[in-house]
């Protein structure tokens, strides 16, 4: 049985690999800044126009406190806004990337080791 950091990280590997199969290019990995932490920054394209994702990656064992995309509240927003603030001020994005979002990939395990992946793309916005 894993304990709950090593099902984390089973569950952020398996958000990255879903991401990558859907054709997203993996920027970043746990990016930590003063202002937080982002699990995922990805980049994808679409009819030309590439866009900086940033994700924040959520698992829940059980639904009792609410669904992994809701425990992404209004703080924990502002974090991962303040974080992807800082990392575009390291890591300027190029004029082909005029576009960001945030999703949120929430991670259900089941009693056999595998995972359901509920990908919220746009789950919040951010007033740049």
């Amino acid at each position: 049985m894993l304990n709950r950091r090593e099902l984390g990280a089973k569950g952020e590997m398996s958000a990255a690999a879903y991401l990558v199969e859907h054709g997203y290019e993996i920027l970043h990995r746990n990016f930590r800044c003063p202002a937080g932490e982002i699990d995922i920054i990805a980049k994808i394209e679409s009819s030309g126009i590439a866009t900086i994702v940033f994700v924040e990656v959520k698992l829940r064992i059980g639904d009792c406190h609410g669904t992994a995309a809701s425990a992404v509240d209004r703080r924990k927003q502002r974090r991962l806004i303040d974080s992807a603030l800082h990392y575009l001020a390291v890591h300027p994005p190029s004029r082909e990337e005029p576009s960001m979002r945030f999703d949120v990939v929430e991670i259900l395990p089941d009693h056999h080791g595998s995972f359901t992946l509920n990908h919220h793309v746009g789950a919040f916005t951010a007033d740049w």
